[in-house]
């Protein structure tokens, strides 16, 4: 049996809604990360003050825009759910159960499981990624003293590549 090409989950929603649908989808995912920085006990009131205005203007953009191309409304949605991807923590988590539950078409894109299965760091973006959060994942049990190891590892390869 013939199967297609894998599919990878992404941050973005199915490739065919319009462009309005995807304001819409984008205006909802805003909306869920709004109500979980008001509640979040971890963040202090700059913070929260920051983040939600950083969704205000995500959202404002999408629905204002100029330019609008899917390529836009992606771009948007990605640079939103950079924090939500790589980010730890309780609001983290409560995030992508809201999302869940109201059946929001997106999928956590988990940066440092991608590299532990793919076992190569393919660009500055993970490099980073996986830099930043090694110590918080093994401390929070969600990865393994030897994922870590393994991971130091190819945070090691990865600079000499960059390095030639």
């Amino acid at each position: 049996m013939a199967r297609g090409p894998k599919r990878r989950a992404s941050s973005g929603a199915s490739k065919r809604l319009p462009y309005d649908e995807r304001v819409e989808l984008l205006t909802a995912i805003v909306a869920v990360a709004e109500e979980v920085i008001k509640g979040a006990k971890g963040l202090t009131q700059n913070e929260k003050r920051s983040e939600i205005a950083f969704g205000i203007e995500t959202r404002e953009l999408a629905q204002n825009s100029t330019i609008r191309t899917t390529g836009s409304i992606n771009q948007l949605q990605s640079d939103f759910l950079v924090r939500w991807n790589e980010a730890v923590g309780p609001e983290v988590e409560e995030f992508w159960r809201r999302i869940a539950k109201r059946g929001i078409p997106i999928e956590r894109r988990d940066v440092v499981k991608d590299v532990l299965e793919r076992k190569r760091i393919k660009d500055r973006h993970e490099y980073e990624t996986v830099a930043d959060s090694i110590v918080v994942l093994q401390q929070i049990g969600k990865i393994t003293a030897a994922q870590a190891r393994a991971l130091d590892q190819m945070l090691a390869d990865f600079e000499k590549r960059s390095a030639r």
